[in-house]
């Protein structure tokens, strides 16, 4: 993580103010930045309140004037960074792990562990991204897949053998156990009786009892030579000489 603008003076290239770290920089090198101090992104640990610090009590060796920050391997680094930034003399050296340190080596060996951890803010924050991007465009792909396959299916012909390169396998349908075929009668009968639905044969014995009342009503009126409604012409008979 490389911020060479909030380097002080005297500080090698490349290395971050630590005072910026503890402050909250834009770099997400402030352990109270909303990730967790070990590294992982997202959780909070235990006793630790979320947001921009940590609860009372959470941060140890904090620095007057500097914003407190969540315990854990990343909050260790980033207080050591702004201790050795603020506090350590300029041009010191400490002995670290059996070898000598100047105060512009440890920054950059510290500067260098956070961004491991910025490594992983970013990968993380992508991974969402993309999970969010897939999920608004599954409903378009599952669509487009089905599409597809029926296209498939109606170009080669349903059962056809090459549909199995495309991975389009014939449903073969099981039979049934008795138990299964028991059950499905059984489930049947039922939704007939309620839906009042009936067999061909009780169909036959349902028939309409009571009396019916028709009533007929003709108008007209009647001409002479004209044959009534109804009456059919008569037939003709035997010519005469």
């Amino acid at each position: 993580m490389v911020n060479n603008k909030s380097a002080p003076a005297g500080l090698p290239s490349g290395v971050v103010n630590p005072g910026v770290l503890a402050a909250g920089s834009p770099g997400a090198l402030n352990a109270g930045s909303g990730t967790t101090g070990n590294g992982g992104a997202g959780s909070t640990p235990a006793g630790n309140s979320g947001g921009g610090g940590a609860a009372a009590g959470s941060s140890r060796g904090a620095i007057p004037g500097t914003s407190p920050v969540r315990r854990g391997l990343r909050g260790d680094a980033t207080m050591i960074a702004s201790g050795v930034g603020t506090q350590l003399p300029d041009g010191s050296a400490m002995v670290v792990a059996g070898q000598s340190m100047d105060k512009k080596a440890l920054l950059a060996a510290i500067t260098a562990a956070l961004a491991f951890f910025a490594d992983v803010d970013r990968s993380a924050q992508a991974l969402k991204s993309a999970r969010l991007a897939l999920a608004a465009a599954t409903p378009d792909i599952r669509g487009l897949i089905a599409n597809v396959r029926a296209a498939l299916i109606a170009f080669f012909g349903k059962g056809n053998p090459i549909l199995e390169a495309f991975g389009i396998h014939e449903v073969k349908h099981r039979p049934l156990t008795p138990e299964q075929l028991i059950a499905r009668k059984a489930k049947a009968k039922a939704t007939r009786e309620q839906r009042g639905t009936l067999g061909k044969r009780q169909k036959q014995g349902v028939k309409f009892k009571g009396s019916v009342e028709v009533q007929t009503h003709l108008s007209g009126t009647e001409t002479a030579g004209a044959s009534p409604p109804g009456a059919s012409a008569p037939a003709a008979g035997p010519s005469q000489p």
